[in-house]
């Protein structure tokens, strides 16, 4: 079973670590350090064993929220790891009043796409191109539920 709790400054390190391996080139440190920072952020991290396996970092303004990072290292993948932080974090959303949330995700990221449905987003535009290789971005959108 997985602890899903609140990212902290001693947790950079795992943070930018699983950035460069699940979202490379993935943000630095500092950029995390910058994000933890700012009142807008939410950043919940999955610890298995003592170690941090996944992370989710949303920005929220007013009622509605971005999510911007959701990884989770490849041995833990399929385990219901993404999950619990999506849920775990939409449960943080909620209490700070968001009601519509918000991403971008690959065209071609079959399995990201196919996770974010079945977790109750639904597709709501394309950016043609959006990406340095051409490809386009998924737009995504979920209403969170009082």
């Amino acid at each position: 079973m997985n602890q899903v709790r609140p990212a902290r400054a001693a947790d950079l390190g795992a943070l930018a670590e699983i950035e460069r391996r699940v979202l490379p080139p993935g943000w630095s440190e500092e950029e995390l350090r910058e994000f933890l920072r700012a009142e807008s952020s939410l950043c919940l991290v999955a610890v298995r064993q003592g170690r941090i396996v996944g992370s989710v970092l949303y920005r929220s303004v007013l009622d509605e929220a971005e999510l911007l990072r959701l990884a989770v290292l490849r041995h833990h993948r399929r385990r219901g790891v993404a999950g619990e932080l999506l849920q775990a974090a939409e449960g943080g959303l909620r209490e700070r009043g968001v009601a519509h949330c918000h991403l971008e995700v690959r065209a071609d990221n079959l399995a990201a796409r196919s996770f974010y449905e079945r977790s109750g987003w639904s597709e709501s535009g394309r950016r043609p191109g959006y990406y340095p290789d051409g490809v386009d971005a998924v737009l995504m959108d979920r209403r969170l539920e009082s």
